[in-house]
C-alpha cells in the first residue's frame, strides 16, 4: 500500500477513555514490569464527553464506525462520565463496546449501563476476569471478586449484553471450563479464552505470572522482533485508529504503549496529533504516516511494528467488532 488510509475509510476507533485504573496487573504497561508499582511519571487523565462529541461531529459517516473503549494503561470505567459517554455514542455510531476489569463503580452505574445496552443492540461490555475467586486477583491485583460478581449480575439482570474474557496463565489454566460454566449460568452471552501473550517481556519482576502451556500465538509473539521480514499493519488491514486519554490520534495501541514506556524517543516529536488543536482530517493527512512510518516499513521498522505486525500477523483474529463491520 502506497498511502495511508483516508478518514472515510476508518471503520473502528479504539478509544482510551481513561488512563486511571483501580487494578495493578503486573504485565500492564502502566506498571514497572512484573510488579504492582506504577511507572514513575505515568500520565493520567480522562477523555471528556465534550471531546467525544467533537470527535463524532468530524466523522464523515458515524453510523459506519465502531467505537471500542479499551486502551493500554487504564480502565474505561474509571472515567467519571463513562455512562453519559456510552449513552451518547450508542445513539450516534454503529456500535460501542467496552472492556473492563469490572471491580469498580456502584450498582446504580452498572444497572444504567445494562439498560442502555438492552435498548441498543449495537453495544456490549466485556468483563476481563482471569480466573475464579481464588485466582482472579493473582494477576488482576487489587480487584475484588465479590464486587465483580455483583456488578456482572446487576448489569446482566438489567438487560445488559456481557462477554467474559479469560486470559489463561499457568495459575488459572485448570479453571477454564469451570469459569465458562459459571459464565453460562450467569447469562453471559459469550465466553472468550485466550492464552497470555506477554511472556516475551524481559526483566520481569517477581509478580509476573507463569505463562500458560505454550501455544502457536505465544510462540509467534515471542520470536516476533527477530523474525520480522515484512510489516503487515493491523491498522490498515482492519481500517482502525487509536485515540489516547489526552485526545491524541495515533495509529494503534501498540504505538501508544511504545510511547508510554519512553521507547518512542523522538519518533513522534513532529507529529501534530492533538485533536484539541488540529482537526481529525488534518491529522489523518499528516505526512508522518506516509513519509515516516510507512517509509520505515521498508526496513521492517520501527521496532514496535516489527514486534506486533510482522508477516506472521499474530493479531489476525475475528472478534465481535470486526464481525459488526
Amino acid at each position: 500500500m502506497s498511502s495511508w488510509q483516508k478518514l472515510e475509510d476508518v471503520k473502528k476507533f479504539e478509544i482510551e477513555l481513561s488512563s486511571h485504573c483501580n487494578a495493578r496487573c503486573p504485565l500492564c504497561i502502566r506498571q514497572v514490569t512484573g510488579t504492582d508499582k506504577e511507572r514513575a511519571g505515568f500520565h493520567k487523565g480522562h477523555i471528556t464527553l465534550e471531546q467525544i462529541k467533537k470527535l463524532i461531529k468530524q466523522l464523515p459517516n458515524p453510523k459506519q464506525v465502531v467505537f471500542y473503549f479499551g486502551g493500554v494503561g487504564g480502565d474505561p470505567m474509571m472515567n467519571p462520565e463513562v455512562v453519559d459517554i456510552f449513552r451518547y455514542c450508542v445513539e450516534r455510531v454503529k456500535g460501542v463496546y467496552m472492556d473492563t476489569n469490572a471491580s469498580l463503580r456502584s450498582k446504580d452505574v452498572w444497572h444504567e449501563l445494562g439498560v442502555i445496552t438492552k435498548s441498543n443492540n449495537n453495544s456490549s461490555v466485556t468483563f476481563s476476569i482471569d480466573g475464579l475467586q481464588d485466582t482472579n486477583h493473582i494477576y488482576r491485583i487489587q480487584t475484588d471478586w465479590n464486587k465483580i460478581m455483583q456488578n456482572a449480575k446487576t448489569y446482566i439482570s438489567a438487560g445488559g449484553v456481557a462477554e467474559w474474557k479469560y486470559i489463561i496463565f499457568k495459575h488459572n489454566e485448570h479453571q477454564v471450563n469451570e469459569a465458562e460454566k459459571l459464565a453460562n449460568g450467569m447469562g453471559f452471552a459469550k465466553f472468550i479464552k485466550e492464552p497470555s501473550v506477554r511472556h516475551y517481556l524481559d526483566n520481569v519482576g517477581e509478580l509476573s505470572p507463569e505463562p500458560p502451556s505454550i501455544t502457536e500465538k505465544e510462540s509467534i509473539r515471542h520470536n516476533a522482533s527477530r523474525d520480522a521480514k515484512k510489516i503487515n499493519c493491523k491498522v490498515l488491514e482492519k481500517n482502525m485508529m487509536y485515540i489516547t486519554h489526552d485526545f491524541k490520534l495515533l495509529p494503534c495501541c501498540y504505538v501508544h504503549s511504545w510511547e508510554l514506556i519512553n521507547q518512542a524517543e523522538s519518533y513522534l516529536d513532529n507529529f501534530k496529533n492533538n485533536l484539541d488543536k488540529v482537526s481529525l482530517a488534518d491529522v489523518m493527512n499528516d505526512n508522518f504516516f506516509k513519509d515516516k512510518l510507512m517509509n520505515d516499513w521498508d526496513d521492517c521498522g520501527p521496532t514496535v511494528c516489527a514486534v506486533n505486525c510482522n508477516q506472521k500477523q499474530y493479531w489476525n483474529k475475528k472478534s465481535k467488532v470486526e464481525e459488526l463491520q
